[in-house]
């Protein structure tokens, strides 16, 4: 039984391709003589299998070019299969590729099978190719390139051999090699791409064939050496786009063919002919070149241009176009004229193009358009504040496109965010607010700063404190909303406030108040007071609500608005009447005034009852006057009930 099991085994071993043999086996059981069962061992039935490679390119005489041409770099991977010839089982092994040819096995390496069954081998790069494969879009990177560069060698029928077997790698793919130029008036070349091309095909690893290019047609940027690998394939149309510092050179074909495993190599020159057109280009061979050379016109610009924000094209007066081999001047007649970048600020290009005997003749210059004037200026030299201001911006007038810094002279009174102009206003005294601007892409600003000046004043903490500055043209609108006590001082925390400022002004907030200037809101920390009740049934004349006497004629009706608003407090506030003979401070203010309160105190607050309305002094009329919830003034029958609201004029 161990004999069957020997001999099943060894010849298990002896048929397998790329297993090692092991050296003869000593000391088995049952067997009296090993060679009846096999025959003595050939020297070589333990012999690797060494491989070398070689490609079938000639070395270009561009280094940069000829990545993967007559040798791979070291360090390269390529995978090689082998099988028993006459087999369809295929072992793999990754090979890595060295100095002159030579091709380092992995570990384990593959051996020769035993007796003289021979091999078939194949191999190819990249060593990660799949059974489809497709090109790289972008081959800038040598890497990318090199890896868009399928090959594929294969060797059958081969004996055991203690030599190396030499791989001969061929292209899968085809290549170009485009030398580019730049001609008259093109000053760079920036990109080069391949337009139109099918990146992929199938692969069969076994034969090394390739299917027909497939997949949408892409654009395929090109090495920075101008070199290009793509399936083969025929291309009908754009073949090349040259990006150039003028514009984007496109170039075209007519059913090219490109085939597997040629080079195609390309010269052009880019001149300002081919920029911005199509110019087909026929004729190319494997190896073949084509060369597209400017003319011998010449153009020149006169004059001067500034930037208007419209395309600026020189007269035809100023345009001078020189043939160089005839000596003499073109006539405008006899070609078209093109501008490019002929807006902004800057370098313009102007390109002529030859028309009827002269087709074909191209010539471009620069001419430069100036930037325009702007300025920069602030409608205010001067502004008021407090301390207890808002921040604000002020902002200049600019007439161009100038960046604006800004700067404080004194920023322990005001500080300005440099980028926005907002500025937070910190201490009394005076600083300097300087916008400083700096020329834009299309202007320049003979004068590059502007200023205001800002006087800042502490806050007022009494209400005539507040009167004298606003008499000084002291901007004080911070101080609506501020709360008004009885003893007349404004701050943010009064506990108890007697009213609310509502409206300030220069000119008089209550004409029957000559020289008032504050409209103090009445009102109460007690949602159930009600200021005044005005009631149509048993009313008497209604007539005079803007003085409380008139309000208190009505006897038992002493809940009319003014005066309940007047008897809220014991104390008048400082600056307002002193006694039930002089209330004239106290009035009902007009439908105006009532929205200006409104709207200053941002709306409906905490502490006005919902629902209560305000009333007007025209509410001597048929109807009443009042504000609505949503800010709208809008008018009611005298027969509702209406809650009402005074308001106190200093």
């Amino acid at each position: 039984m161990n004999t069957k099991r020997f001999f099943f085994a060894v010849a298990a071993v002896a048929l397998a391709a790329c297993t090692q043999i092991e050296k003869p086996i000593e000391d088995i059981e049952d067997i009296e003589d090993i060679e009846d069962i096999i025959p003595e061992t050939p020297a070589y039935s333990d012999t690797p299998i060494a491989l070398t490679y070689s490609t079938v390119d000639a070395v270009e005489t561009k280094a940069a070019q000829n990545l993967n041409e007559g040798a791979f770099a070291s360090g390269e991977s390529v995978k090689v299969r082998i099988s028993n010839t006459g087999e369809s089982t295929w072992s793999d092994y990754t090979f890595t590729t060295g100095a002159a040819g030579a091709m380092e096995a992995p570990d384990p390496a593959p051996y020769y099978p035993a007796g003289s069954q021979k091999i078939d081998i194949v191999a190819y790069y990249p060593a990660s190719a799949g059974t489809s494969f497709t090109v790289a879009s972008d081959q800038t990177d040598d890497d990318d390139y090199k890896a868009s560069d399928l090959m594929f060698a294969s060797v059958t029928n081969q004996a055991k051999q203690a030599a190396a077997v030499n791989l001969a790698f061929s292209h899968k793919m085809a290549k170009l090699n485009v030398n580019i130029t730049a001609g008259q008036g093109v000053a760079s070349i920036n990109s080069l791409s391949v337009l139109n091309v099918k990146p992929t095909v199938s692969f069969d690893q076994a034969t090394g064939e390739v299917g027909a290019a497939s997949g949408d047609a892409t654009s395929i940027t090109m090495s920075n050496n101008g070199s290009v690998i793509i399936p083969a394939q025929t291309i009908n149309g754009g073949l090349l786009s040259i990006v150039t510092d003028k514009g984007t050179a496109t170039y075209t074909v007519t059913d090219k063919v490109f085939e597997a495993g040629k080079l195609y190599t390309i010269n052009i020159t880019v001149n300002l002919r081919a920029v911005g057109t199509t110019t087909e280009i026929s004729g190319w061979t494997s190896e073949g070149t084509v060369n597209v050379t400017p003319g011998d016109w010449t153009v020149s610009v006169s004059g001067t241009y500034t930037y208007n924000g419209s395309a600026i094209v020189p007269d035809a007066a100023n345009i001078t176009v020189h043939s160089t081999s005839a000596g003499a001047d073109i006539d405008a007649s006899n070609y078209d004229v093109f501008v490019n970048n002929n807006i902004n600020a800057g370098e313009a290009t102007l390109i002529v193009s030859g028309k009827g005997a002269y087709a074909g003749e191209v010539a471009s210059c620069t001419y430069t358009i100036a930037k325009a004037e702007a300025s920069i200026s602030y409608a205010t030299a001067t502004l008021s504040k407090n301390t207890n201001s808002l921040d604000f911006i002020c902002a200049p007038t600019n007439t161009g496109d100038g960046t604006v810094t800004y700067t404080s002279g004194d920023e322990s009174v005001a500080t300005v965010n440099s980028t926005t102009g907002e500025v937070d206003v910190l201490s009394a005294g005076t600083t300097r607010i300087t916008a400083t601007i700096a020329d834009g892409a299309n202007y320049t600003y003979p004068t590059k700063t502007a200023y205001y000046d800002i006087t800042v004043v502490e806050a007022a903490a009494t209400i005539s404190a507040l009167k004298t500055m606003i008499n000084q043209g002291t901007d004080c609108t911070s101080f609506v909303g501020f709360q008004v006590n009885a003893d007349g001082d404004i701050d943010n925390t009064v506990t108890d406030p007697v009213g609310y400022i509502s409206y300030l002004s220069t000119a008089d907030v209550d004409t029957s108040v000559p020289g008032s200037r504050i409209l103090v809101l009445a009102t109460t920390n007690d949602a159930n007071v009600t200021w005044g009740i005005y009631l149509e049934t048993g009313a008497t004349s209604d007539s005079g609500y803007s003085n409380t006497k008139t309000l208190q004629q009505s006897g038992e009706r002493v809940q009319q608005a003014a005066y309940k608003a007047w008897n809220h407090s014991a104390s008048i506030p400082s600056g307002g009447s002193t006694a039930d003979t002089d209330p004239s401070h106290w009035f009902l203010p007009s439908s105006v005034q009532i929205k200006n309160c409104w709207t200053a105190l941002g709306g409906w607050t905490s502490w006005w009852p919902e629902y209560y309305y305000w009333t007007s002094t025209e509410i001597d009329k048929d109807y009443a006057i009042y504000l609505d919830k949503d800010g709208t003034i809008k008018t009611d029958p005298k027969g509702n009930l209406m809650s009402v609201r005074a308001c106190f004029a200093y």
